[in-house]
């Protein structure tokens, strides 16, 4: 609960830093226009926040002389103790008044602290935001960190219909930034602008690197530097480790000390951490390089020569070494495309071996009957002889088992059909 007024790390951020990003989420705020801000775990979205809102150097940069006409607040919804809406009331409520600590304002809410009614806290808040507006005469910047605890946990479509309540009770000068691992689908318009946050690339992964040096102090090399960014893909969390690695072991500049650091074991938990939000399909399609506008967006993926890949080395060696990163088989409905191993492989299989692979792949754990087969892939009622069913499921396996070198579609003698 803290409007960001003692910063770390952000204080020596420079001036330039992520400035394609900064500048996207500055335009927004100009035009007091809501937005989600997204990107993966552990990429410092909320150290440029801080940055941002706490270093009025940059604030002229971006806002010249209208810097003074915001305030800023941050919602750690980290620190939500219980995923309820009056939780919720509750750290808003408290963020603000943290961030106007030194300014004399009777909070609506302090009166009403220890009565769990969402209706009566939401009027205290729509009364204490009023009263921070009109004693300040400034534009409330409320950053969201971590929406997804929101999203995932509570009634998304009132919380934010009670957002636009408080909105529009502040007459439009409350401006809501939400942090998110991946979009949400919310249910007003004035949400629908997004502002997407990759790795780092350039000067900006090298500060990042920088920072960390000074933090494990620690003092590396020019090629090493240039690996781990390389390694990395310019994420911050997987720089922060490898840096941290390379210093627990030994802080002198020797090459040979980055062979091996893509399977440090926090660069592995941070890799799981990374995966965790994507989708089944999504992951099959990183993993085997298939192109994914929302994983374009996202960063995970990046296009060298016209053709999509992995932006992380270490990324991509953990998804290929560690199979249960993927699902054995999957169905993307959107494209009608199936997954082995993450693989595509609708190319390699007839009509009917395709049907019949979906139609296990839905119920994994089902055993079919030979006639519950038929009548589902022969819906015309012209049903094959046993000889040539027989060999449908004979084909199919024999595909399946180059690829793996083992049975996954499981015949029971007497019983029926199914899917390991």
């Amino acid at each position: 609960m803290t409007n960001g007024q003692n910063p770390s790390l952000e204080k020596n951020f420079p001036i330039a830093y992520r400035a394609d990003v900064v500048s996207k989420i500055f335009e927004n705020i100009s035009k007091r226009e809501s937005f989600s801000f997204i990107g993966m775990e552990d990429n410092c979205k909320i150290n440029v926040l801080r940055f941002l809102s706490t270093r009025t150097d940059i604030q002229k940069k971006y806002l010249g002389n209208k810097t003074d006409k915001y305030l800023y607040v941050l919602t750690d919804l980290n620190e939500l103790m219980e995923p309820t809406v009056t939780g919720f009331y509750h750290l808003v409520a408290l963020s603000l008044i943290e961030a106007l600590k030194n300014e004399k304002i009777d909070f609506s809410f302090l009166n009403n602290i220890f009565i769990d009614s969402p209706q009566i806290l939401l009027k205290s808040l729509k009364e204490d935001f009023a009263k921070a507006i009109e004693k300040t005469g400034k534009t409330i910047v409320l950053i969201f960190n971590e929406f997804d605890v929101v999203s995932q946990n509570l009634n998304i479509d009132l919380i934010t219909r009670n957002l636009v309540a408080l909105r529009n009770i502040a007459r439009f000068n409350i401006i809501f930034i939400f942090t998110l691992l991946r979009p949400v689908n919310l249910p007003y318009s004035f949400y629908k602008k997004t502002v997407w946050m990759t790795p780092f690339s350039g000067k900006d992964a090298l500060g990042v690197i920088s920072r960390n040096e000074g933090r494990y102090e620690v003092s590396l090399s020019s090629s090493q530097k240039e690996k781990i960014i390389e390694l990395s893909g310019g994420h911050a969390g997987m720089i922060k480790f490898m840096v941290q690695n390379l210093a627990d072991v030994n802080p002198k500049t020797t090459d040979a000390k980055i062979k091996g650091l893509d399977e440090v074991g926090d660069v592995c938990l941070q890799n799981e951490r990374l995966l965790s939000p994507l989708t089944d399909i999504e992951k099959s399609k990183l993993k085997n390089n298939q192109y994914d506008e929302l994983l374009l967006k996202l960063g995970f993926q990046i296009k060298i020569n016209g053709k999509a890949r992995c932006f992380s080395p270490a990324l991509e060696k953990y998804l290929r070494k560690n199979k249960g990163c993927t699902p054995l088989f999957c169905f993307d409905k959107e494209n009608n495309e199936i997954y082995f191993f993450g693989k595509p492989i609708t190319k390699e299989l007839t009509l009917k071996e395709f049907s019949l692979m979906k139609l296990l792949i839905d119920s994994p754990d089902k055993i079919f009957k030979r006639d519950e087969i038929m009548e589902k892939i022969w819906e015309n009622g012209e049903y094959p002889s046993d000889w040539a069913f027989d060999k449908l499921i004979s084909r199919l396996r024999k595909k399946l088992s180059i690829a793996s070198e083992n049975e996954y579609i499981h015949i029971k003698k007497g019983v029926g059909i199914s899917l390991r």
